[in-house]
């Protein structure tokens, strides 16, 4: 079961910030299997069983997901487009209050990690991320490597998401933000074993990126980016349960993806989960044949 949220906040040079709030039917359900390190799952909305905020429209859209997930290297890919948002504070524009809906805002990233963990023999991913290994004692790792991806934000010309001026070089109101992403990231995990099958767990790994883009105006013009670097995070918490038949856990995880905090108008946005999941653990004789790429348990 996943509840899902996708946060947008507009900072401005002296003035309120702007924050926008998808509003997807929650929660979503899914299924996940995992062998040795691969691991494929979705996750969907059902009609009746998954309900949004019906004081607003509903946000529509979806997401894709790929995480191989090796003993000393941990890869995590995924692509969201979401469109419709709501504007949580309209008191802080120019425009009416009344026009806190934005149907027509849509979102799409691509966000890729790719982490060499140094302590591989002691602390396992695979518990931290999916809680279907067990780590048996307490142990964290350091995280190092590399983040990128692309980032789109575009509104309707006469309904721009920056709807007044927003600083000192350029007063126009923005209708998109688009841009590419890479750089490097250094962060920790640590997961304690609280029992012999309960344990909690831990995670930060902040980025420092490259960036190359073009704010879009209502106008038709267009902006370079003027400063090429960035910020991203990942972070994670979790509490697990694991044992040789059964596992599960609660979790929340956020993504936060942002262009310099000294740009004309400088955003971040936040990809939000909280999620439940339990398993089991089938037991199955070794696949020979699968040795040669790791997948012979």
């Amino acid at each position: 079961f996943e509840f899902k949220n996708y946060f947008i906040a507009v900072f401005r040079d002296g003035k309120s910030d702007l924050q926008y709030s998808s509003n997807l039917p929650k929660p979503l359900y899914g299924a996940n299997v995992s062998y040795r390190w691969l691991n494929v799952g979705f996750s969907l909305a059902l009609p009746k069983l998954s309900v949004a905020n019906t004081n607003f429209e509903e946000s529509k859209g979806f997401s894709l997901s790929i995480s191989p997930i090796l003993r000393k290297f941990y890869f995590r890919n995924f692509y969201e487009e979401y469109r419709g948002y709501r504007l949580l504070n309209p008191e802080a524009t120019t425009t009416q209050t009344s026009e806190a809906e934005f149907p027509e805002l849509k979102t799409q990233t691509f966000h890729l990690t790719a982490y060499h963990g140094f302590n591989h023999q002691r602390f396992s991913y695979r518990n931290l991320i999916f809680q279907n290994e067990q780590q048996k004692k307490s142990a964290g790792s350091i995280l190092a490597g590399i983040s990128g991806g692309f980032k789109w934000i575009n509104s309707s010309a006469d309904k721009p998401f920056v709807p007044d001026s927003v600083g000192r070089t350029n007063p126009r109101s923005i209708t998109g933000l688009e841009y590419f992403n890479i750089g490097i990231n250094l962060g920790y995990a640590y997961t304690f074993v609280v029992h012999e099958n309960f344990n909690a767990s831990g995670m930060l790994v902040p980025g420092l990126q490259y960036l190359d883009g073009i704010y879009k105006f209502h106008d038709g013009s267009h902006q370079k980016i003027d400063t090429k670097l960035g910020l991203n995070a990942e972070f994670r918490i979790q509490l697990g349960y694991n044992s040789k038949k059964f596992f599960g856990g609660i979790s929340f995880s956020s993504y936060l993806l942002s262009n310099w905090i000294k740009e004309t108008a400088p955003v971040g946005s936040f990809h939000n989960y909280i999620r439940f999941n339990v398993g089991y653990h089938f037991h199955i004789k070794p696949i020979k044949f699968l040795k040669p790429v790791g997948l012979s348990n």
